[in-house]
């Protein structure tokens, strides 16, 4: 008689990874366990990058002086700069487009004249005189007046990088004090563009603002422009 064939199926109770030299007791390549840890650390990179961005660094004092308005300070945040003075912020380097507007509304329409004369002031952090020496001509002059001899320290040095070095451009005059005095110490009709940005603009009622902005303010300077010159000021608001 026939033999009769068992048949029945082996299952495997367990299936283990075939193992070799290149391999560790996982069974994968050492390459997939270095690009594992590679990932793992870039996520962590990437959380820290993040928690940083989302917590702001604190301000750090760089230089004060005590001036009759009050404690003049100069922090700064990583390249970011701030003025103060009696705890009032005066500028930061981090909002100054309207610096540089100014200064480009008031020399643009004299920027091809020869030998144009700029009277600005006050220094501040240097951008609006920045924005007038990259559009007046090589043979300009430019004077800017500063009541502040501490801020003219600091454009000299500490934020001398923010207006490209201006006050070391041969076009330009620095002097220490009141702008309407040097105005008019000057010639009448000597002027092409008056470009005036305080820490006041025209809007508030006061003697230093009437000083600043009233008629006879206002008479002079029209004394000192020649024909065709530019009065631009600012100001925290539209005056009628």
């Amino acid at each position: 008689p026939r033999r009769r064939r068992r048949v029945g199926l082996r299952v495997a109770t367990s299936i283990e990874p075939r193992r070799s030299p290149s391999r560790n007791r996982t069974g994968f390549a050492p390459s997939t366990r270095i690009v594992g840890r590679a990932l793992r650390k870039a996520r962590r990179r990437s959380s820290s990058a993040l928690i940083s961005r989302a917590v702001p660094r604190p301000w750090t004092r760089v230089d004060a002086r005590e001036t009759p308005e009050g404690l003049l300070e100069l922090r700064s945040r990583g390249d970011d700069f701030m003025l103060l003075v009696g705890g009032r912020v005066l500028m930061t380097s981090m909002l100054h487009a309207s610096e540089v507007r100014l200064g480009e509304v008031g020399c643009e329409p004299i920027r091809h004249r020869k030998a144009a004369r700029v009277l600005t002031a006050g220094l501040g952090f240097g951008f609006t005189l920045r924005a007038i020496l990259d559009l007046v001509g090589q043979d300009a002059h430019v004077c800017v007046a500063e009541l502040n001899g501490i801020v003219i320290e600091f454009g000299r040095g500490a934020v001398a990088h923010l207006s490209k070095n201006a006050l070391d451009d041969p076009r330009v005059q620095v002097v220490q004090g009141d702008v309407m005095d040097v105005l008019r110490k000057g010639r009448d009709g000597d002027l092409d563009a008056f470009v005036i940005d305080l820490y006041v603009g025209p809007g508030f009622a006061s003697d230093e603002v009437a000083a600043l902005y009233g008629p006879r303010a206002l008479k002079a300077v029209h004394e000192k422009l020649r024909t065709g010159g530019i009065y631009a000021v600012w100001g925290e608001q539209l005056e009628d």
